[in-house]
């Protein structure tokens, strides 16, 4: 079930997205069948959602015989798929046909390579609100339910104007929770995993910025000491900049996805058409402002004069992040932009660790997303990828990432409970210990050797012997 339910909760919400050309047909009919084909051979990439566990509907239920008047007026992939039927049985068109043959037909139509069959998974319910949506509630033919969410915040956004609708601000809330995406193929990017994150709703906007700041940077460091990275930006650059050109909104989606891209060819061919305006030439050295601290002087050089408070309070922020422990780890990017046009307004950041080459820990300000919900209240938050950080950790460490135990044990054949009661002692005072179940005590110091265990007891008939390796 979880693998079908992924599938289509990835297909949907992808849809929803905006993402690249994706279409969901929710039907394994022969009308559904045809029009996921119909989009296949149009370059969508296509899930094709059959609850029924069975493609054709009346076609291949038993509905064998077409009544029909004017054959002539059946023309494109209907009446393709009645040749093809008379493929079967020897002639150019066939109008009536066994069921079990206009399914092998359809299924033909299926094995299209942009087509993804999700067989026996019903959608019981959509929650959204404004286009976006919130949830998906999945359930299959046993009658187990399943809710998938492409994002944390949302939910909680609705949470505060509802249920905490009236509380005390500010409200400072976190959860944890899996996170279902849909992702380009071959991008290396998980379509499901688990995130944890704080929000900080309402209160002074500088403040709660550093506060939700000094937390993201407290778990850098809780996960990568030494060597993370932290990248600060503030979308409000793009939001005024770009709001000088008269784009449509198609436009300005285009202009984001090459900002969010770092894709120069694109970005000044679009630019260009804009001759000398100086709004269209902020817009393209913006995309290329990042590095120190001497970003932020360079930029009130470059930058129309109206972007100078929203330099101020990025200097600001740096120098705060600096002075709590990230300095030489904090660096600045005046091209960071939201992938969608109403999410955040101000602040935005990034986390980096080595050995993962996309951000681990992603956050901002969100100032209009509540009032969607009715509460038109300022916020602030974060989330992390947990699996990105496990998979990075994991990889680093060989695939430990647990402390080696303080003690491992090895005993004779004769001696295991011995073994046993010396384990249980070492744990009470406070050991980690760990048995060898191994033939040989070479065996066991080869083993706490690889990993990383500095000491060995063997225990035996005679006695413990204590080895520090």
């Amino acid at each position: 079930m979880k693998r079908f339910v992924l599938i289509l909760a990835a297909a949907i919400i992808a849809a929803a997205c905006g993402t690249r050309p994706r279409v969901v047909v929710y039907g394994g009919t022969s009308a559904g069948v045809i029009a996921a084909y119909s989009a296949a051979c149009s370059g969508c990439d296509v899930t094709l959602v059959c609850p029924e566990g069975r493609f054709g509907g009346m076609t291949t239920g038993g509905l064998g015989y077409t009544d029909i008047g004017n054959k002539q007026v059946v023309t494109g992939l209907a009446r393709k798929f009645y040749r093809l039927t008379g493929e079967h049985y020897g002639r150019l068109e066939s109008w009536v046909f066994e069921p079990h043959v206009a399914e092998d037909i359809l299924k033909q139509f299926v094995l299209h390579p942009r087509i993804r069959p999700v067989m026996g998974m019903w959608i019981e319910s959509a929650d959204t609100l404004g286009g976006k949506i919130l949830s998906i509630k999945l359930t299959d033919g046993k009658g187990r339910l399943v809710v998938m969410r492409p994002d944390s915040t949302l939910p909680i956004a609705r949470l505060v104007g509802t249920r905490l609708s009236g509380s005390p601000l500010p409200l400072k809330l976190f959860y944890n929770q899996t996170i279902y995406r849909a992702n380009p193929k071959e991008s290396g990017r998980d379509d499901e995993f688990f995130q944890s994150g704080i929000e900080i709703i309402g209160g002074d906007t500088m403040k709660a910025d550093m506060e939700a700041l000094s937390i993201a940077s407290e778990v850098m460091e809780s996960i990568e000491e030494e060597d993370y990275r932290f990248e600060i930006g503030d979308s409000s650059f793009f939001t005024l900049l770009s709001s000088k050109l008269g784009l449509s909104e198609r436009e300005l989606d285009e202009l984001r996805e090459y900002m969010l891209n770092k894709n120069y060819p694109a970005l000044d061919e679009m630019l260009g058409k804009f001759g000398d305006n100086e709004y269209a030439a902020a817009v393209g050295r913006l995309a290329r402002l990042f590095g120190g601290r001497e970003i932020l002087e360079e930029a009130e050089r470059l930058l129309p004069p109206e972007a100078r408070p929203m330099l101020e309070r990025l200097g600001i922020v740096f120098d705060d992040l600096c002075a709590i422990g990230a300095e030489g780890k904090v660096t600045v990017d005046l091209g960071m932009v939201s992938k969608s046009q109403d999410y955040y307004t101000g602040i935005v950041f990034k986390g980096y660790i080595h050995g993962y080459g996309m951000p681990v820990l992603s956050g901002g300000r969100y100032d209009k997303v509540l009032a969607d919900f009715g509460a038109d209240i300022p916020a602030t938050g974060f989330a992390v990828n947990e699996n990105a950080v496990a998979n990075a950790l994991l990889k680093r460490s060989g695939g430990m990432l647990t402390p080696a135990p303080d003690v491992m044990i090895y005993c004779d054949d004769d001696s295991l409970i011995d073994a046993i009661k010396h384990c249980r002692r070492l744990i009470s005072e406070g050991y980690t210990a760990e048995y060898a179940d191994l033939s040989s005590a070479e065996e066991a110091r080869e083993l706490a050797r690889s990993r990383g265990i500095r000491r060995l007891d063997i225990v035996t008939a005679d006695g413990i012997t204590s080895e520090e390796l």
